[in-house]
């Protein structure tokens, strides 16, 4: 039996996912595991029967998909040049607040990037490289809501569709544990700009940094006062 969580995480992707194996499900997922299938909301299933219908639709839909491990995320280790992240607390700089470990294992929070990764990801979202056009139409497309009304975030899948000045923006925001992001697309432009900041989103603003880089670049992109 597979032990540590490090061991686990290898193997769910270089044996599991790269190589077909899905007789490692039961081993390698615990029996009470809740699982979220984001094409039948609402519905949670658990344990490795309950996952095994998402993975071979998965594995159906990108039968050639491949996992490359670059660094397993480990809170313990000391690794060189590796940002801390912060919060402003009552006027005064603090760590960010203790978080469980468990809780950094799931992709809404617990990806570790960079810059240069970043761009990879955003030059592919301009080909067919990961979906076909169809679906990332589909996908920055703000979608109504149950009375038939375009929700008022202009929201699409995971993204927030707006204009400004006229050009498209297609951006989202994250924080997590004393960091905070943003990217920001102006795909009329072909402009992409990404704000990685260790500090708190209520005092970065990242998304009004990244707005005030877009409009140094291109004056028309400069967003309206409100």
């Amino acid at each position: 039996m597979t032990s540590t969580p490090v061991e686990v995480a290898r193997r769910w992707f270089e044996e599991m996912w790269n190589h077909g194996r899905a007789e490692l499900i039961p081993e390698l997922l615990a029996a009470d595991a809740p699982i979220y299938d984001v094409g039948a909301p609402g519905d949670v299933r658990r344990g490795p029967e309950g996952f095994r219908p998402t993975y071979e639709k998965l594995r159906g839909a990108f039968p050639d998909i491949q996992f490359t491990i670059e660094e397993i995320i480990s809170e313990r280790d000391i690794v060189p040049n590796r940002s801390s992240g912060y919060e402003w607390v009552k006027g005064e700089l603090k760590n960010q607040e203790w978080v469980s470990p468990s809780y950094n294992s799931t992709a809404d929070g617990a990806l570790y990037f960079n810059i240069l990764d970043l761009a990879k990801w955003d030059a592919a979202l301009y080909t067919e490289k990961l979906l076909k056009k169809a679906s990332l139409d589909r996908m920055w497309t703000v979608f109504p809501l149950n009375d038939g009304k375009l929700n008022r975030d202009g929201y699409g899948f995971a993204w927030r569709i707006g204009k400004t000045n006229g050009h498209t923006l297609i951006e989202h925001g994250g924080a997590w544990q004393g960091f905070s992001t943003h990217i920001a697309r102006y795909v009329d432009d072909a402009l992409s700009v990404v704000v990685l900041a260790n500090l708190d989103s209520g005092h970065a603003h990242p998304g009004k940094i990244a707005h005030d880089v877009a409009g140094l670049y291109d004056s028309a992109l400069i967003p309206s006062k409100p």
